[in-house]
């Protein structure tokens, strides 16, 4: 497929920078579906220093706020920077005590949070990236450390991936800074290195389902060819985009922006093929994004409870769901907050008859029959929700959590099955191997995991 994708002339023309910092996979691996929260894995001084600092910009303002973001990350995250200052953090994050293991494997080599991970489509290779400033590479089961890139990356590295086939892997820093590698018999060779420049915490990349391509989205939506490095620029704007994915037919892509827009844009001309304005669903920020494989509908989570579902072919909006919480938190006077719950991950699942459409929420997973616009199940989840992944054809969600288990509940019933531990605190990503024998998770507390699934699945 040709994406018509020509080589930018210099990087000091392009209109805005951009930064990858979250990881969300949906079909580039077949067998399983998979959802990742987009705003959890960055801490939440950013996202309300961001939202603090830019109350008070106009639009000619962008590249002075990449400069004062850069102030408000040195100050949140480079409290660590001695190893004793370091392990005093990661002390304060150890808030939980599993009373087992039930890990096959753990493999610890970062030092701090593992913000991010992806396992290679023959499960034998874990990709991971830190608060450390590092990526490495693991081979599994072994736990030897393949590559370790510490020499690469200025900041933590918070998204990485391998691509469909398994033939390049690549770790993006939250300065900016990405690189890709190329996976040999011999070893690793790195083929792609750039600084894209820009801090936009909760901004989000995906590799192409079919080609070696980078959709990577911030202030601008760009798309980058690999190993070549020639790019596309899809979207240039003032509004940045939190949220977005390929459609399955990786001809055309959609995209959701902190105002409440979606787009689907066509990949090889850059045009919109539609828009859903925020003025007529009454979305805010889009926050997560999920594609039926109909080629069709869409379902967008927004910052203020509500989920839209859309077609595409011939645009029309559906319906807007609305997915709040009956949470009402106090402050430390004891007096009552007003609090909104975020939608955060979706997914559209087809199992035993069943056509739903899962939903996460700060505490809540909301199962809907997207046919019928039925809510079938709402599982409270106390611990809170970071991650939701659903293999497909099986009757199983699991559920990361913020105190670092693994909730496993049954789709049909909501019934909540026994949990998985080992994690000291919050799960910061989760991924299922393509086998789907395996649950590889990234905590908070520096650990990588490696959880055999096959009998709760009854592989």
């Amino acid at each position: 497929m040709d994406l018509s994708i020509m080589e930018y002339p210099s990087r000091s023309l392009r209109p805005y920078p951009v930064v990858v910092t979250s990881n969300t996979k949906g079909v580039d691996n077949p067998g399983w579906i998979k959802s990742a929260m987009t705003q959890d894995n960055v801490p939440r001084e950013l996202r309300e220093g961001r939202q603090r600092i830019d109350e008070g910009l106009s639009d000619d303002d962008d590249f002075e706020l990449v400069e004062v973001l850069e102030n408000v990350v040195d100050e949140v995250l480079d409290q660590g920077e001695t190893d004793d200052e370091a392990e005093d953090d990661m002390e304060d994050v150890l808030g939980y005590e599993p009373s087992k293991d039930d890990a096959l494997h753990t493999y610890s080599h970062h030092k701090g949070s593992v913000f991010a991970s992806d396992i290679h489509p023959e499960g034998k290779i874990i990709a991971s990236g830190g608060e450390d400033d590092r990526f490495i590479l693991t081979e599994v089961p072994s736990g030897n450390i393949l590559l370790d890139c510490n020499n690469y990356f200025q900041d933590s590295v918070t998204m990485v991936g391998f691509n469909h086939d398994g033939k390049y892997v690549f770790g993006c820093d939250m300065m900016g800074q990405i690189a890709v590698w190329k996976i040999l018999p011999s070893g690793f060779s790195c083929v792609f290195k750039e600084t894209v420049g820009g801090l936009t915490p909760s901004s989000w990349a995906k590799w192409h389902p079919k080609s070696n391509v980078l959709l990577i989205g911030g202030h601008s939506v760009w798309l980058y060819k690999i190993p070549s490095g020639q790019c596309k620029l899809i979207h240039e704007g003032t509004t940045e985009t939190d949220s977005g994915d390929f459609m399955p037919d990786g001809k055309r892509a959609v995209i959701g922006f902190e105002d409440g827009t979606v787009k689907v844009v066509d990949l090889a001309t850059g045009a919109t093929s539609c828009k859903f304005a925020t003025e007529s669903t009454q979305l805010s920020n889009i926050l997560s994004v999920a594609v039926h494989p109909d080629n069709n509908l869409i379902a967008v989570g927004a910052m203020n409870s509500k989920l839209a579902l859309f077609k595409t072919q011939q645009p029309k909006t559906v319906a807007v769901l609305d997915c709040a919480e009956e949470i009402q938190p106090l402050d430390q006077d004891g007096e009552e907050q007003d609090y909104v719950t975020s939608t955060e991950a979706a997914l559209f699942v087809s199992v035993d008859g069943m056509n739903v459409l899962v939903v996460g929420t700060d505490h809540a997973v909301h199962v809907w029959d997207y046919t019928r616009l039925v809510l079938r199940h709402k599982i409270v989840v106390d611990d809170g929700v970071t991650r939701i992944l659903w293999p497909e054809n099986s009757l199983f969600i699991f559920v990361g959590t913020r105190l670092g288990t693994v909730n496993v509940y049954n789709a049909l019933s909501g019934e909540k099955q026994p949990s998985l531990e080992g994690h000291k605190s919050s799960i910061l990503d989760m991924n299922l191997s393509s086998d789907k024998r395996h649950l590889i998770t990234a905590g908070d507390d520096g650990a990588v995991k490696m959880f055999d699934i096959s009998q709760i699945l009854q592989i």
